[in-house]
């Protein structure tokens, strides 16, 4: 990262640098505490929600987690790549002189997240079609099980039911987590283990009171999941008015400057999606391949997800932590501070990721046990875990340095390419090759994902070296000078001068209809003109998005 330090000043001159350092840190586990709860409530949710689906059967068991995996890669894959938009422009914005327009950044990410929800949800619909192709026959009737019916549902079925019930809580969750991000950028910590403590605690009461009690089995399910999520962003909502009201919090009031300047934050957010899916789609499409491998290597590779899974959490905490606290020194154009957020966050990440791989490689015989006494499945685990244990250990830091710095950088679509590249044009033909034409099964899958996990480190690492800051710092400048919200009155007024400056050089020209020409354009209305066609653009793009989602409700229809 080639930068002249030494043309910056420093605030913190004379202040020993351990302390320098120390506070540095102090700010890191402000920010990295809250979004670890998060997480780890959000795996604790995830484990509620198909607990009591396992008691209901094993069918509903196995269809909720069917019901999952599509609900990952099509929808919160999207979102969720989606929602790095704001990753990149709130801490730039917050730590600036504009912090007032984080709040137009904030309806501005969740009118665009509806936008990619609406697109993504004829798909996400449409999947089910495939859930009926491959609809099982019931082996106690002995019958082909409907996806209408009532009783004796097949895994197929209840992941239809619940893909069908639950495709709104998507994009609920996703409004939760935008609020996450907009109260933590503004060091609003309380608020968040608040809503999300008892957003879980009302998700296990209502699965408790819906599935066990009333017995709605699918429904129930679904409606635990709405209720604790929905009445989470109410809660966070009603926080953010008091607030306000109080003028503690980043709030401009509603302007119209939240339809304008779309193409740039959705282009940042399209990049972030198709990164996020190419790295869910090597992990699924090696899940579903396995099966042809055997019950063993398929067991042996579905814990080890779930055990990754649940270490993500640390990941993810991570990542937001160092884009929130790299975009605050980007918003300050302070390239020091940034250098030395840097270190810290390069620290920290390495200080996590080893004893996190370490603790996973000697715990291995412990972890395995908690899911399978079967000593076939035990075996292989305990010795192929030191790929899984490496990749973890790789994943953590490079994921740091993608969706933590780079995303700072709004370098999404450089992320993109990469992640697809190495996922979907190397990692999963290869999984196909080791699966149908080798025997090493779940050891080859995993030398994959260790292989990919090698190059994305070397790839991004090398990417951060080649980084010029001073031209990283010119660009969030750009982007929060976008967010000024005066821009669009301001813009409304120079383009009526500019057409009354014309309509006088047309008149001193004696020109007749030149002269009524410009007498017409000084009654125009400039700003009103550019708000129709920002609305136009909006509407069309809008009308794309539903016509997606309709044609998703139809094809229901032929079921």
């Amino acid at each position: 990262m080639s930068v002249d330090v030494t043309a910056v000043p420093r605030h913190d001159e004379g202040v020993p640098v351990w302390r320098k350092y120390l506070k540095l840190e102090k700010e890191f586990f402000l920010i990295f505490i809250p979004f670890l709860y998060i997480q780890g409530l959000e795996c604790i949710s995830y484990v509620t929600t198909t607990y009591f689906a396992g008691l209901i059967d094993e069918t509903h068991l196995a269809g909720i987690g069917l019901g999952f995996t599509v609900s990952n890669i099509l929808l919160i894959s999207s979102l969720y790549g989606y929602s790095s938009v704001f990753d990149t422009y709130g801490p730039q914005i917050y730590s600036s002189d504009n912090r007032k327009s984080l709040g137009v950044l904030l309806i501005k990410c969740l009118l665009q997240g509806l936008f990619v929800f609406l697109t993504m949800l004829g798909p996400y619909l449409g999947s089910v079609h495939l859930l009926h192709f491959f609809a099982e026959k019931d082996i106690d009737q002995g019958e082909e099980t409907d996806l209408h019916s009532a009783g004796n549902l097949s895994v197929q079925a209840v992941a239809t039911r619940f893909i069908l019930y639950s495709f709104a809580y998507r994009y609920v969750d996703n409004c939760v987590v935008t609020f996450y991000k907009y109260f933590v950028t503004q060091k609003h910590y309380g608020i968040i283990f608040v809503v999300s403590t008892v957003s879980l605690a009302v998700n296990i009461l209502a699965n408790y009171l819906l599935v066990n009690v009333m017995k709605l089995t699918i429904l129930g399910l679904a409606l635990a999941m709405y209720i604790s999520r929905t009445l989470n962003l109410l809660l966070q909502i009603g926080y953010s008015f008091a607030c306000n009201l109080k003028g503690n919090i980043a709030w401009n009031g509603f302007s119209f400057h939240i339809f304008d300047g779309w193409w740039d934050m959705m282009k940042l957010g399209l990049s972030g999606i198709l990164g996020l899916i190419a790295d869910i789609a090597l992990v699924e499409v090696s899940t579903f391949l396995m099966q042809i491998a055997g019950a063993v290597d398929l067991s042996v590779l579905i814990i080890n997800v779930n055990v990754y899974v649940l270490l993500s959490a640390f990941i993810f905490a991570h990542c937001y932590s160092v884009s929130i606290m790299g975009g605050y020194e980007l918003g300050r154009h302070n390239k020091a501070n940034f250098i030395s957020v840097s270190k810290v966050s390069i620290f920290n990440a390495v200080a996590m990721a080893v004893p996190l791989a370490l603790s996973y490689w000697l715990s291995r015989r412990r972890i395995v046990r908690l899911f399978t006494d079967n000593e076939d499945i035990i075996e292989k685990f305990v010795g192929a875990i030191w790929m899984p244990s490496t990749v973890l250990c790789l994943d953590y830091i490079h994921s740091m340095l993608s969706w933590g710095f780079l995303v700072a950088f709004g370098k999404q679509r450089f992320q993109a390419m990469v992640s697809s590249g190495l996922c979907c044009f190397v990692g999963v033909p290869l999984v196909v090759y080791i699966v149908f034409k080798t025997d090493m099964g779940v050891k080859g899958v995993f030398l994959v994902f260790l292989g990919v996990a090698s190059t994305k480190f070397i790839v991004f690492l090398t990417r951060m070296f080649f980084l010029n800051l001073d031209e990283e710092i010119a660009a969030a400048k750009g982007r929060i000078d976008e967010f000024q919200v005066e821009d669009t009155v301001e813009h409304g007024e120079v383009g009526h001068m500019r057409l009354k400056s014309k309509t006088e050089v047309i008149a001193n020209q004696g020109l007749e209809k030149m002269e009524a020409a410009g007498e017409f354009a000084k009654k125009v209305d400039f700003s009103k003109l550019e708000k129709r066609r920002m609305l136009t653009k909006i509407f069309l793009l809008f009308a794309f998005a539903l016509s997606s989602s309709l044609a998703g409700a139809l094809s229901l229809l032929f079921l």
